[in-house]
């Protein structure tokens, strides 16, 4: 029983420092985890990853281990796919790959496009936008060629290989939005398209207002690249605020998307935090890199000291939000339950608690249970069959 607690623990905190390292690789362009520059940015991103305190509002690893694999774990190969994309969109390396990467790429789209529920309309959105970036960068340059062959030119002076793995990955998608259509919870409770959209707002409202998380990260973005703008941006920053210009026009078709994705009574206002998780992680993105940048850049050792300062302080909130009633212990309640089931005797037991095992909710019929109780048996905490239910 320790180890399946044990196991489950050890694998989101491997998720969740994969997730940081790849942020701390995109930001600073290096590799090695004990390099200074990723640990200053390990430290910037680790109070936003919140467990307790606005977990319901931003959060990214959850405390539902089936929940961690398909968002969290699931999202981080989105991630590791974009970042060779993003280090040659950078110009910190080319667009040549070499064969072994591209055999990656293509593992990774294959895995990405048919896992998670929220890969495929991210994919979907990031690369077409990409491309269309790209395609428009081009035919703004090509002023004095005729319009046929200005299209013409403008596609083709995309990068082969950005264009090839793209196209491979929105194909993909299309390919997993149209089997997903057969997806039987999609039938279950059902209400109209129009009252789903009609929810959004009330979504939005709950997910960034009620509590200070969201608004307080999107309020230090802000600052961030107004400091930025007044200092004459260019290079790199000027590329900054390209991307947080597109993040934002994407980040608005994606909430516009989800309706699509059909209704569930457990998020009733379509948004909710791990619906809304790819643009909460991109916020945290921003966040990471425009403070790094800022902190890299600052001409003078008075302002460095403000700023970090104000950082320090932005930090804290998050930390105390998260640790300032001690640490929960969400897992007894179910342990509870699980000893119980395994001490009794019986053939079929009574769990008199109100903590589901191994599920949503509360097991009423005892063949409910049988699944649980056979996986149970495989992992041998239980020395024989047997089967459970509540009231």
């Amino acid at each position: 029983m320790d180890s399946l607690y044990y196991s489950c623990a050890l694998f989101k905190t491997i998720v969740h420092f994969f997730i940081i390292y790849l942020f701390a690789v995109l930001i600073t362009n290096r590799r090695k985890i004990w390099d200074p520059n990723i640990l200053l940015v390990t430290c910037l991103l680790i109070p936003l990853f919140q467990t307790y305190g606005y977990y319901l509002y931003m959060g990214i690893m959850d405390s539902s281990i089936t929940y961690s694999f398909f968002y969290a774990f699931s999202f981080s190969l989105v991630i590791l796919f974009l970042v060779p994309f993003f280090n040659a969109a950078f110009s910190r390396t080319s667009y040549n790959f070499s064969f072994l990467k591209l055999i990656m790429l293509i593992i990774l789209i294959i895995i990405n496009s048919f896992s998670g529920p929220l890969n495929s309309p991210v994919l979907l959105l990031i690369c077409s936008s990409t491309l269309l970036y790209f395609f428009i960068k081009n035919f703004a340059e090509l002023t004095s060629t005729p319009f046929f062959k200005r299209v013409i030119f403008s596609v083709k002076n995309i990068p082969v290989t950005l264009t090839s793995m793209f196209l491979l990955t929105i194909l993909a998608c299309l390919y997993s939005y149209f089997i997903g259509r057969n997806n039987a919870e999609n039938f279950y409770v059902s209400i109209p398209l129009a009252e789903r959209y009609a929810r959004l707002p009330e979504g939005l409202i709950n997910q960034y207002t009620y509590k200070l998380g969201q608004p307080l990260l999107i309020g230090m973005i802000i600052v961030n690249f107004i400091i930025i703008a007044m200092s004459n941006p260019s290079g790199e920053a000027k590329k900054m605020f390209v991307f947080l210009k597109w993040f934002f026009a994407i980040s608005i078709f994606y909430i516009l998307l989800l309706p699509l994705g059909g209704f569930r009574p457990y998020r009733p206002n379509i948004i909710r935090y791990d619906t809304i998780m790819p643009i909460t992680l991109a916020s945290v993105f921003l966040y990471g890199y425009s403070t790094y940048y800022i902190l890299m850049n600052l001409k003078t050792k008075s302002k460095k000291v403000i700023y970090a300062f104000v950082i320090l302080i932005f930090s804290a909130i998050y930390i105390n939000a998260d640790f300032g009633f001690g640490v929960k212990k969400y897992s007894l309640c179910e342990r509870e339950s699980l000893e119980k089931f395994v001490a009794s005797p019986d053939s079929v037991v009574f769990i008199d608690t109100d903590c589901s095992i191994l599920n949503w909710g509360k097991t009423l019929n005892p063949d409910d249970s049988r699944g649980r109780a056979e996986l149970l048996l495989h992992w041998n905490i239980i020395k024989n069959k047997k089967l459970y239910y509540q009231k």
